[in-house]
């Protein structure tokens, strides 16, 4: 019965919000897993996250310098901004941006705070007919250099992030945000964070600290309720964006929506990707000839959901 219910939860995000099977929705989820027994959430929804942290980028400049040394593209710090002739060829560019990584249940507060970019020479990239074409394609844009220096500004940026976070970050965790019965647990991760069927899980309740009302005031902390793990949980069947856990040990009934789960037995010692919620993208303009622009941060999303795997996370919609 617990795959069977695993699908239902997939399928209605599928059919009702027309997101992927990664992309599911919490509302969705909690709508009724156990087709006799509706779910309702016990707590206020920021106390049950569904992404570990959330990601703000803000692209400070980007300026693209012809063989004549000067200088297109935008600086919003020096209030900078050129826009791209008809006959340019271009040699070299740079690119400066700031990224700050919060905790999805305290995004105000940054983990950590990152100024990086990347400078590329001798583009050998062309004319403006190329900027052109650019602004008009993904499949184009990706095989410029513009691409390249975008990766690399990323590159940089998120290597200097996550040296910040690797001195503060505990241990890998998800929450439980449905129960399909008192015997399975759903958590809003799955494959693509690197689960695997019979990875083994604790459960611990968790008890969020605020200075005033839940999700309307600071937020301080979250503590474990009990040293030991309430229950423990199996993967018994996953899907990219979700997974059930089959209470093996302990006493499912006990366990509170938003309860921490924390890796106990992964199977072959594999690793666990940790999961980011894009809050913000911003950028200035890179306008191509007065007629067309490169959407810097269209592509910048793009982007950011390939590199940020080299640092173990994942983007979480």
């Amino acid at each position: 019965m617990k795959f069977f219910n695993l699908s239902i939860v997939i399928m209605l995000v599928v059919v009702v919000s027309g997101c992927s099977e990664q992309q599911f929705s919490k509302s969705a989820l909690m709508a009724s897993v156990d087709q006799n027994r509706p779910l309702s959430y016990s707590r206020a929804q920021c106390e049950v996250p569904t992404s570990n942290y959330e990601l703000s980028t803000n692209v400070i400049s980007y300026e693209l310098v012809d063989k004549f040394h000067v200088s297109f593209g935008f600086d919003l710090i020096k209030k900078f901004f050129r826009a791209f002739g008809a006959n340019i060829e271009l040699e070299s560019g740079q690119m400066a941006m700031q990224m700050d990584l919060g905790d999805s249940l305290n995004p105000s507060t940054p983990l950590a705070n990152a100024l990086g970019g990347a400078k590329m020479r001798k583009f050998s990239f062309g004319a403006s007919v190329d900027l052109v074409q650019a602004a008009a394609s993904f499949d184009y844009y990706y095989k410029t250099p513009l691409s390249e220096l975008t990766r690399n500004s990323l590159r940089n940026t998120l290597q200097v992030v996550n040296q910040q976070l690797s001195k503060t970050q505990g241990v890998w965790s998800t929450t439980v945000v449905a129960r399909a019965s008192d015997q399975d647990m759903i958590i809003p991760v799955g494959t693509v964070a690197g689960l695997q069927a019979g990875d083994q899980f604790n459960i611990y309740n968790v008890q969020h600290v605020w200075t005033g009302s839940p999700c309307e005031s600071q937020y301080i902390m979250s503590r474990k309720t009990t040293a030991n793990a309430v229950a423990v949980g199996l993967v018994v069947d996953l899907r990219p964006g979700a997974a059930d856990l089959q209470i093996i040990s302990g006493d499912g009934s006990l366990i509170e929506q938003g309860a921490r789960v924390e890796p106990l037995v992964l199977q072959n010692s594999h690793g666990l990707a940790r999961s980011i919620h894009i809050a913000s993208v911003t950028s200035g303009k890179l306008d191509v000839d007065g007629k067309s622009e490169i959407d810097v941060v269209t592509y910048l999303k793009s982007e950011i959901n390939s590199v940020v795997r080299e640092f173990g996370f994942y983007i979480k919609n």
